[in-house]
């Protein structure tokens, strides 16, 4: 070989790699900015569901001022304090782990509404994963409703009963209202 082929054969190889790594930096720079629209997806729908949660469950923001406040509606002895504290925060280790089921799904069908195409079969399995959390939540409350019963008196009982008919209407209500408001007539 001579040394002009050789010259340009070298020229050629670093022309080829230069370009070869223009190439993996303009991936990796499209790669990030792709994340990071994901991630701000993300983002946005995990500020709407806690906005979301706070506005239907306003207990979530002030716990004890909320439990206090039961306490105190309910004329609750101090070992019932304590007895009810302990069912309590059973309901909440059980719940907790569901809300965070619940803040991915609906992280999903945001991401998925943001998309050029939504993939509405998906979008369908995350809601009905939705509405099953959303049964056993119910469950759960019932399943603690029952529980606190048995510490009260039966005077207590007909006001424990009372803070939960109406949570329980309440949260028809705002279902409702939101279903109609969102679905078209």
């Amino acid at each position: 070989m001579t040394k002009n082929f050789k010259i340009k054969l070298l020229i050629y190889a670093v022309i080829f790699l230069t370009v070869l790594n223009v190439a993996a930096i303009g991936t990796i720079i499209w790669h990030v900015a792709k994340t990071n629209k994901i991630e701000q997806t993300l983002i946005e729908a995990q500020q709407t569901h806690k906005q979301s949660l706070n506005k239907h469950f306003p207990q979530r923001r002030n716990r004890k001022k909320h439990l206090q406040r039961i306490f105190k509606t309910l004329d609750l002895s101090p070992e019932q304090q304590q007895q009810f504290m302990d069912e309590h925060q059973k309901f909440i280790s059980q719940v907790k782990p569901l809300f965070h089921q619940l803040r991915k799904l609906h992280q999903n069908i945001a991401f998925q509404l943001k998309q050029n195409t939504p993939n509405l079969d998906s979008i369908k399995y995350y809601s009905n994963q939705i509405g099953q959390i959303h049964a056993k939540l119910t469950y759960l409350e019932a399943k603690e409703f029952i529980a606190l019963e048995k510490i009260c008196t039966p005077q207590q009982r007909q006001k424990l009963f009372q803070l939960y008919s109406s949570r329980f209407r309440k949260n028809n209500r705002q279902t409702r209202k939101h279903l109609n408001k969102n679905l078209v007539r």
